[in-house]
């Protein structure tokens, strides 16, 4: 019997003109207990006992949380449809998969830092990681690009800690991961296939809960929110960095997110998929959601 990590090494996409192969995952997972511990509106989450990963399973049902631990079911597929008017998709079709796994890579180059195998597993991590290294290594030119671009002032101090630290520089924001793709497990998806994310499971707290940070942390994060203007500045994409609850100030729209951890080895994005176009349609960029996102990061690169 093959171990986990490998078994996903070897049946996982790595995009690069692969096509999608589905593969039946009911043996893998039938050897251990998945406890629920979530769900957003694209995905279901599960913990994999004992192993120290989660994986999460593409959703082919849809539901709004109204007020708190109260939703309303939602018609997936009329949805959809409705929407595919405007260019915007969410089932996870075999399309939607590549095309959000495609994006994925190009966000992997402005916050990952995949400098050997054990940070992240692909066919061409080194290609990739040679991209992100060239990012890190030029961080005062797209400081400088973020400042012109977003009319900021990013502070003298905070120019020479990431000139001076190497442990800044080579921060990691993204968790190591697998994309498989097979048999729907929930009954929504009978039939069907859909995408599948195993992620190392990341022990910490989501940002909405972290009452304070330390200088560090602070740092960290700063310096996230440059990456991630840079990556709006110059792919014209942002994270979904969405508050847990209604944002009653500019700085919740990030800071109270719970897609972003503070983990024992700092600042991590664990929802590292769907992300907001800052150049498409109305409806497919989710009205002025980018916007909002951008504000909460000037805000805040404002204030450091």
């Amino acid at each position: 019997m093959l171990k986990f990590e490998e078994y996903l090494r070897q049946h996982a996409y790595y995009g690069v003109g692969q096509n999608l192969v589905p593969t039946d995952l009911g043996q893998l997972l039938s050897q251990y207990e998945l406890q629920p511990i979530g769900k957003g509106h694209f995905s279901r989450v599960y913990v994999i006992r004992g192993l120290g990963w989660v994986v999460k399973e593409g959703r082919w049902d849809l539901d709004f949380e109204i007020i708190r631990k109260l939703t309303l079911p939602v018609h997936a597929k009329l949805t959809e449809s409705f929407l595919s008017l405007f260019r915007l998709r969410f089932l996870p079709s075999e399309g939607q998969i590549i095309d959000q796994y495609n994006k994925y890579l190009e966000l992997s180059k402005f916050l990952g830092y995949f400098e050997s195998e054990k940070a992240y597993t692909h066919l061409y991590r080194e290609k990739i990681f040679a991209v992100q290294k060239e990012f890190r290594s030029n961080l005062e030119v797209y400081i400088q690009l973020v400042e012109r671009e977003f009319n900021l002032n990013i502070s003298a101090q905070f120019k020479v800690d990431v000139a001076s630290s190497k442990f800044l520089r080579a921060h990691n924001y993204l968790p190591k991961e697998y994309l498989l793709y097979g048999p729907a497990m929930h009954r929504s998806g009978r039939g069907k296939n859909t995408s599948y994310i195993f992620q190392q499971h990341v022990e910490g707290k989501p940002l909405y809960s972290v009452e304070s940070v330390t200088t560090e942390q602070k740092s960290q994060l700063l310096l996230f929110a440059i990456a991630v203007l840079a990556f709006a500045a110059t792919k014209g994409y942002v994270p979904d960095l969405r508050p847990k609850y209604l944002a009653s100030s500019v700085g919740d729209w990030v800071w109270k997110t719970e897609n972003l951890f503070m983990a024992d080895r700092g600042a991590v994005l664990v929802d590292t998929r769907w992300l907001w176009s800052l150049n498409d349609n109305l409806v497919k960029r989710g009205f002025v959601i980018p916007e909002l996102t951008i504000n909460a990061l000037k805000s805040f690169v404002n204030s450091a």
